[in-house]
């Protein structure tokens, strides 16, 4: 492990596959706003935080923690081991965040470099396999269509707001909140996010299981139009999950 301050400079920027501004390490790593610690805790990852930091105060229980998350990813994704050392940028909130990427969010992922951007504090913790899934998996099968891309690091983390994705989707329908799966596909930066989010992750969680990780790899690389699983459409591939969603129960959300 090797730990030290970094210096404080300025930037460039370029446009990523995906149509999101990406920023280069050098970059983040400059910001005139942060003062970072660097914490190479591994081959595979680096954590940027600063001193007195809400993490700063964890950092020797939140490496392993951290660690797993992207084994976590591994294991989804089924490839051994990723290869490239991942750089994760962690502030203490959505302010902070918009000072070090120019806009509000939990996070980000700049895949090109392999770089994260989460947020950890007393009331936010934000650091999740859905941010290094986008990195791990552009550079692993390429860059895909947005709405496959959102679902399936959803369907990673597993669960979204602390929710079971079956259990949410069927609670979404019962409220009249479903939206159907090509408006998600063909409109999804223009649709609620707590809709779109959910309701993708879920989906795909179901094709993964039902189908399998080759079709799933084969919707990635392929989109819409050619990478539908066993010649079937995608109303079909709908009609499928929805009814095994009308299996599941679910109790208590309010969402």
């Amino acid at each position: 492990m090797a730990i030290k301050l970094i210096g404080v400079l300025i930037l460039s920027i370029s446009f990523s596959a995906s149509g999101q501004i990406e920023k280069s390490l050098k970059e983040l790593r400059e910001n005139g706003h942060f003062a970072w610690i660097e914490d190479s805790i591994s081959a595979q990852l680096t954590i940027y935080f600063e001193r007195d930091s809400y993490l700063s105060q964890r950092i020797g229980r939140v490496r392993k923690r951290i660690d797993l998350e992207i084994d976590s990813v591994s294991r989804f994704m089924k490839i051994p081991f990723y290869n490239k050392r991942i750089h994760l940028f962690v502030v203490e909130s959505r302010a902070y965040m918009e000072k070090l990427i120019g806009r509000e969010t939990n996070g980000v992922a700049f895949y090109k470099e392999n770089v994260v951007t989460r947020i950890a504090s007393a009331n936010l913790w934000s650091i999740t396999r859905h941010e290094f899934f986008h990195t791990m998996a552009m550079n692993e099968w390429g860059v895909p269509e947005t709405w496959i891309n959102e679902g399936m690091a959803v369907a990673c983390d597993n669960k979204w707001h602390g929710f079971d994705l079956f259990q949410l989707t069927h609670y979404l329908i019962d409220q009249n909140r479903y939206v159907p799966l090509r408006s998600l596909a063909k409109r999804f930066r223009r649709i609620d996010d707590r809709l779109s989010y959910p309701l993708l992750g879920s989906f795909f969680k179901f094709l993964n299981q039902k189908y399998g990780h080759a079709a799933v790899l084969d919707l990635w690389k392929k989109g819409l139009k050619r990478g539908l699983p066993a010649n079937l459409t995608l109303t079909q591939l709908e009609r499928e999950w929805l009814n095994q969603i009308q299996q599941v129960t679910y109790n208590s959300i309010d969402y």
